[in-house]
């Protein structure tokens, strides 16, 4: 507009072979009003002060699952959110006070304080055991942990405690059994409801699920293919209009509690110090292992300088120069230090070896066994890699990976708005599998 000085030009790209043209070139403009609100917004121009008469002041009002300056960007659809004015510009369109709320009434409804009637009877609770990964105990860990945060879903919507009465592959190992926690999320985290009684009980008549496929994946019937609960949003009102991001972040956050053995084994504070983790920092997953020969990732596994782009916008937008790198693959620890004189790279150190296989990981039947050590190493460097991609102020991810959903995911629960990310694969999908790109 005539008159009104250009704060930033967004561009957006959207399709793998797109040219850009003039048309696709944005400009916004800032006016002392806000009037640009009506102009460029595409969910609903509002007051930034509710209930004020003359509106001094607009702002954008997002619509399910879509964020950024404008609401422009979908969570279901977007590759890319970076928010023009600043990394918490989602703040308000988060609604931290709606989020808490609704943090409460999961609390609530999985009777974690122990008082509640519900836990009297077993007709009360929902409770499912099946898993997917080989034998139903697990694949790799966030997809699990997404799964399951279906049932948490499900038993949500119909108010009744979740109990998981099934098995976790990574707490297969000799330190879960030295807890008397063999196979149990229990052995690192959190109970996920305060029914412990129903809980061992069903915990004890669990059964490994039969496949008439041989060595199949995912031996439990319909869970594996019915992905409808994962749709399902916050109670009526203004919480169900948050959208699916939001009510998943809430879930997988709940699941995600460390008990307080394992938050001692970790000391994420200490490891922060003695890596050098500090704010303001870029966090970069890049997954390699089993990806790179496996599902619909093979093949398509880049080194270190195909994540140099993204980077770099993220370090010029937002005036970071500190790197976190979360990988699996040792190699592109190596390949970090070509790059020391443009970002400081930070990585925790770990047997990076136990990673390196051309099968699935849960077909790695030499992870999971009671009197070994190692799934408890893959456990541990797994959660804390995740935690710091979470505690990042910036992402750039595979959200075509369950572990980075899972990082974006709690990072938005722990901030209370979504951070700026970059995709290098895909968008965020509300499920354990792989959406459609």
């Amino acid at each position: 507009r005539r008159g009104e000085e250009g704060s930033s030009v967004q561009v957006q790209l959207r399709g793998q072979f797109r040219t850009l043209a003039v048309t696709e070139v944005f400009v916004f403009s800032q006016s002392s009003n806000l009037s640009m609100c009506s102009h460029s917004c595409k969910g609903e121009c509002v007051c930034a002060r509710r209930g004020e008469e003359s509106c001094a002041q607009k702002v954008c009002e997002c619509g399910p699952d879509t964020v950024g300056d404008t609401c422009s960007d979908n969570m279901r659809r977007s590759w890319i959110h970076l928010p023009q004015i600043g990394m918490t510009a989602t703040k308000r369109q988060f609604n931290a006070s709606l989020f808490q709320e609704l943090k409460g009434l999961i609390n609530t409804n999985q009777a974690v304080s122990g008082t509640s009637d519900v836990c009297n009877v077993s007709a009360k609770v929902f409770v499912e055991g099946g898993n997917i990964g080989m034998g139903g105990r697990g694949a790799g860990f966030a997809s699990t942990l997404h799964f399951v945060s279906g049932y948490l879903s499900k038993a949500f919507a119909v108010h009744k405690p979740f109990i998981f009465s099934g098995r976790l592959n990574y707490a297969i190992n000799k330190h879960c059994d030295q807890q008397d926690k063999l196979g149990d999320f229990e052995c690192y985290f959190q109970p996920f409801s305060g029914c412990a009684e129903l809980k061992d009980m069903f915990y004890k008549k669990w059964k490994p699920p039969v496949s008439r496929q041989g060595n199949n994946r995912c031996a439990i019937g319909r869970y594996c293919n019915d992905l409808g609960h994962f749709n399902l949003v916050g109670p009526p009102g203004l919480m169900a209009n948050k959208g699916t991001f939001w009510m998943r972040a809430a879930l997988v956050e709940f699941l995600m509690r460390l008990n307080s053995r394992t938050e001692g084994l970790i000391d994420l504070g200490k490891i922060k110090r003695d890596i050098g983790f500090k704010h303001p920092i870029i966090g970069v997953h890049v997954r390699h292992g089993d990806a790179c020969h496996t599902t619909e990732r093979k093949g398509r596994c880049k080194g270190l300088e195909g994540y140099l782009p993204a980077i770099k916008t993220m370090s010029e937008k937002y005036n970071i120069t500190r790197v976190y790198l979360a990988t699996d693959d040792q190699e592109v620890i190596k390949e970090s230090k070509k790059y020391r004189h443009l970002y400081e790279f930070i990585t925790y150190s770990f047997n990076r070896t136990m990673m390196e296989s051309d099968k699935l990981i849960e077909r790695r039947t030499d992870l999971y066994v009671k009197n070994s050590m190692t799934a408890h190493h893959l456990m541990l460097s797994t959660l804390i890699d995740t935690l710091l991609l979470r505690d990042s102020d910036v992402l750039v991810a595979h959200l075509l990976s369950n572990m980075s959903r899972l990082a974006l995911e709690l990072s938005a629960a722990q901030k209370l708005y979504i951070p700026p990310f970059i995709s290098m694969d895909g968008p965020w999908c509300h499920h354990w599998k792989m959406c459609p790109r």
